[in-house]
């Protein structure tokens, strides 16, 4: 199983990798996501896949797109693979956590920067461990301050 993760999602958390991993490695299927049905916050994104449909993806991939976005012939051709999507209900119980797309944590554009800076500059009261921050504590903390705004113009 191979795992996609990338570095535009500083804040991803580890239950999200967990039922996205097992997804593909207790469900059969041979990818796995949270981006084919969007509920999370932007910049919480991972991709699970076998290497062996990888290798297929590799032979029948013909276009720049799907050799530049890694994983698109997945979603292009979902037809043709058994996919799962994961939810946010999947991983969380809380209503706090559920369908979160209001919500944008991944770092492109300078306004993203500015509201990461401020939700590590609250790490220590947020519950980091192991480097990193509790994702259900960053989103209360930033409805609670008010922070969504920071970056809410951003697509």
């Amino acid at each position: 199983i191979i795992l996609r993760v990338c570095g535009d999602c500083p804040l991803l958390d580890p239950a999200i990798v967990d039922e996205i991993i097992s997804s593909v490695a207790d469900e059969g299927v041979v990818y796995a996501s949270n981006t084919i049905e969007r509920s999370f916050p932007a910049g919480l994104v991972a991709e699970a896949f076998t290497a062996t449909s990888f290798d297929a993806v590799d032979e029948a991939a013909e276009s720049d797109r799907h050799r530049e976005h890694v994983t698109q012939f997945y979603h292009d051709r979902s037809d043709q693979f058994s996919v799962a999507n994961v939810t946010s209900r999947d991983v969380y119980d809380e209503a706090l956590m559920q369908d979160r797309t209001d919500l944008r944590f991944a770092l492109d554009v300078a306004a993203d920067y500015e509201l990461l800076q401020r939700v590590y500059e609250a790490a220590p009261r947020l519950g980091m461990r192991g480097g990193l921050l509790d994702v259900r504590e960053v989103i209360n903390y930033v409805d609670e301050c008010g922070l969504d705004e920071v970056n809410a113009h951003v697509e």
